[in-house]
């Protein structure tokens, strides 16, 4: 397909693909749990929910491996795959060793963690894999994964149905291994088929700076974080029944942030691609998120018992009171999962450090709560606020920078400030300016 010199043709084709996957994989999950709430009731699929929190945060460091490989473009060779299994089996026996403490806190059998915590070895190269055909904007394949790895999970959640509510998480758990293994070896597959003349010499950089690796870390960390610790906390604070309606209601909301993810993830490499067109895609990618929040809102707030009821069973009713706000809150964790990519992308260290103060601050405030009310209200106002506060640090930021910059190098017209805009093209900005570079200093290669 041709592409403009401004790129919007590969923009959307991008967003038309990520995001076509991701509303084939949020219907078919919706599928998943539909069966799975149906089946186990209140109190066991907050047991499942759990589990799969408690797995989320334990694979903290596969979000980071993957948007790592994402920022650097470095091959996955198999010196690096074996370090990436390596890691996954470190996790594994760690969370062995944890079993007990964490069988008592959640109120889980602890045979389960075992069972369950064997699919980490797999996820962090198969992370790798994802990363790099994400920053190579080889989204097709990424998409078949993604919709592939969610079918597979409906299968093994209509096995999971067919046995007892306490044989069924042994049976789905088995499912989720092997669907594990069998998607990190299709993705090693496809990568090598689609791109075979890819090498360690040829792809990526070697090198990366402490800070990029901080602002990495911290995007990461933050998006896993915010849509998992509130269900953990409220399984060890909040009674079984509680605890499982709130997980429930997480079930439905948490496909805004999902949205946001796959546009903000076409957003990132973009940018990368492009840097001086920067803002121009934030604002493109934002707007058509703000469509579908519009649209998910609009839903729950129009037929919460409708929703509920379908998606979760009668055994979640009396929550619906909740959805809607709750709903608020995912939807503005999208906005800030899309800052946070945009902060990595050009080095706006600042926007993460904010992020990850609301992150602590929430954590903190939902440690105190006693009811699913509260925990709701206070994911409301952290999320809406951690936002205002980014917006502020922005806003100020880019003031301290000399104000606002034109996605475009120069205006018709009007003459280039070669020294102001090679201060931009170094912090991250912009793209180097048309004409000769100044000459390299003794010993420098020239750029």
């Amino acid at each position: 397909m041709a592409t403009h010199s401004d790129g919007q043709p590969r923009f959307w084709t991008d967003n038309l693909i990520l995001g076509s996957a991701t509303a084939i994989t949020a219907i078919l999950g919706y599928f998943f749990y539909t069966i799975m709430a149906h089946h186990l009731g209140p109190s066991g699929y907050g047991a499942l929910a759990s589990l799969f929190n408690l797995l989320s945060l334990w694979m903290l460091p596969a979000p980071l491996v993957g948007l790592y490989y994402m920022r650097t473009g470095i091959w996955p060779h198999a010196r690096r795959r074996w370090t990436l299994l390596g890691l996954g089996i470190t996790l594994f026996l760690a969370g062995l060793a944890l079993t007990p403490p964490l069988a008592l806190t959640l109120h889980i059998s602890s045979y389960l963690f075992p069972l369950y915590g064997m699919t980490l070895v797999p996820q962090f190269w198969l992370a790798a894999n994802m990363g790099w055909l994400q920053r190579q904007r080889d989204f097709f394949p990424v998409g078949l994964l993604i919709v592939g790895n969610q079918a597979s999970q409906d299968l093994g959640a209509w096995s999971a149905a067919q046995v007892s509510a306490t044989a069924s998480l042994i049976v789905l758990g088995v499912f989720e291994l092997a669907i594990a293994w069998a998607t990190v070896l299709v993705s090693q597959w496809l990568l090598k088929r689609r791109h075979p003349r890819a090498s360690p010499a040829s792809l990526g950089s070697r090198s990366v700076n402490a800070v990029i690796l901080y602002g990495v870390f911290v995007a990461g960390a933050l998006g896993q974080g915010f849509v998992t610790a509130d269900g953990l906390i409220a399984k060890a604070n909040l009674s079984a029944t509680a605890a499982g309606q709130l997980n429930g209601l997480a079930t439905l909301v948490h496909t805004l942030p999902d949205a946001a993810t796959a546009l903000a993830t076409v957003m990132f490499t973009t940018i990368l691609a492009r840097p001086s067109q920067a803002r121009t895609v934030l604002r493109r990618s934002i707007v058509l998120y703000l469509g579908v929040a519009l649209v998910a809102l609009a839903l729950f707030a129009l037929f919460p018992h409708r929703v509920v009821s379908a998606v979760l069973g009668p055994g979640f009713s009396g929550q619906e009171h909740e959805l809607v706000p709750y709903a608020v809150a995912m939807a503005t964790l999208g906005i800030l999962d899309m800052f946070a990519l945009f902060a990595v992308a050009l080095n706006r260290w600042q926007l993460i450090t904010t992020m990850a103060l609301g992150f602590l601050i929430w954590l903190i405030m939902l440690t105190r709560q006693t009811t699913l009310a509260q925990f709701i209200k206070v994911t409301n106002w952290v999320t809406i606020s951690t936002l205002a506060a980014t917006l502020l640090v922005w806003t100020a930021s880019s003031w301290a920078r000399g104000g606002r910059q034109p996605d475009r190098q120069t205006a018709p017209g009007k003459a280039l400030d070669r020294g102001r805009l090679r201060a931009k093209v170094d912090d991250g900005d912009l793209e180097p300016p048309p004409g000769p570079d100044p000459a390299p200093e003794s010993g420098q290669r020239p750029r």
